[in-house]
């Protein structure tokens, strides 16, 4: 209760004070809040600041790629009214990828009308019906909007790449096609292990250095024949819900052993087009280096409306944290995987609720 009111004064507070001020302003104050904190705090505090509407979002002027081929973006999951987040999202989407079919891939429950006022002929809704198992942590949820989005993309449009993204999180980078167009022509993989036609990016976000398998479903990019390949999932048939799952304390290696989440997702894919699972994390560096590419949440310049305001999760990245339990494989790791098969970090079989 003490939290909440807290919350409400603070809303109350700098909702008078920062009305119709400029941005300038709410970074001014931002940084004396910073810079007041960390006089008391044996941390460092940075912040970013994005514009909320899309009108106020400013572009560079596109890059002229002559390669470029035709690229589709599928955006899926429930609508995310607050804000109209997910609203602004697909006019900003309209706005950074000028040449690409936007496709809303969400359910045939949601409240659509805002979207009425939207005009553009490259916009297009698939309305989904929600499985009836959901899954653990509703994975069969993300199955079913990714691939029918993805299959529209493909038959309605014909293109040959696709970006597959997320209602609740926001990519703010303009001229992002052609800066993945130039990545996977830079890292071409000969890999015998899966049949790709490309490498497919994903996002370092979820990318678990301790957690085999974990790759990032959340952000990814490739030829819409391998997006379409991987989300051709066979639906999860437990029936057990995430706060179930996660009552009993688990190590992170019998996390991905039961196969939970976006380790679901992934390890489909792989069973599906004939590769055995070992469970070690020599395997899953092998299978990272050789048929993904592993970016970070800056390249996208990425926001995720969900859970918290923190740029940089501790939770998701503890550099300077003694646990390393939810340390990621960023860029820079993976780099180091693509050019030196025989570097293996030392991996720790961290309890996911050790604090």
């Amino acid at each position: 209760m003490l939290k909440k009111n807290i919350f409400k004064f603070l809303s109350l507070f700098f909702g008078i004070f920062l009305h119709n001020k400029k941005e300038n302003f709410t970074e001014k104050v931002l940084d004396y809040l910073c810079l007041a904190l960390e006089k008391y705090s044996p941390f460092f505090i940075t912040f970013n600041i994005r514009p909320k509407l899309c009108k106020d979002i400013y572009i560079d002027n596109p890059l002229i790629y002559e390669k470029l081929k035709s690229t589709g973006v599928v955006v899926q999951g429930p609508v995310i009214h607050e804000n109209k987040f997910t609203f602004e999202s697909i006019k900003l989407y309209l706005k950074i990828f000028p040449n690409s079919p936007i496709i809303l891939s969400t359910w045939d429950t949601e409240d659509l009308s805002d979207f009425k006022f939207i005009s553009c002929e490259r916009f297009f809704i698939v309305k989904n019906k929600k499985p009836l198992i959901c899954g653990i942590t509703n994975v069969n949820y993300q199955i079913r909007s990714s691939y029918n989005g993805l299959v529209k993309l493909k038959n309605d449009h014909n293109v040959e790449y696709a970006i597959k993204t997320r209602t609740d999180q926001r990519i703010y980078k303009s001229n992002l096609i052609e800066s993945l167009y130039y990545l996977i022509e830079s890292y071409k993989s000969n890999s015998t292990l899966l049949k790709q036609n490309e490498r497919i990016v994903c996002l370092s976000f979820n990318v678990g250095m301790h957690r085999p398998y974990s790759l990032s479903d959340m952000f990814q990019f490739g030829h819409i024949n391998d997006l379409l390949n991987l989300w051709a999932c066979n639906y999860d048939e437990r029936n057990i819900s995430a706060a179930e799952y996660w009552s009993v304390p688990r190590t992170t290696l019998q996390s991905c052993i039961d196969r939970v989440a976006e380790v679901y997702i992934y390890t489909d894919y792989f069973i599906r087009n004939g590769i055995t699972l070992e469970n070690t994390y020599e395997q899953y560096y092998r299978l990272i280096s050789d048929l993904f590419i592993v970016i970070d949440e800056s390249f996208i310049d990425l926001f995720w409306y969900k859970y918290s305001r923190a740029e940089v999760r501790k939770s998701f990245n503890p550099t300077f944290s003694e646990n390393k339990t939810f340390k990621k494989i960023t860029f820079s790791e993976w780099l180091i995987y693509c050019n030196n098969n025989s570097y293996v970090i030392n991996p720790i079989n961290y309890g996911l609720y050790e604090s």
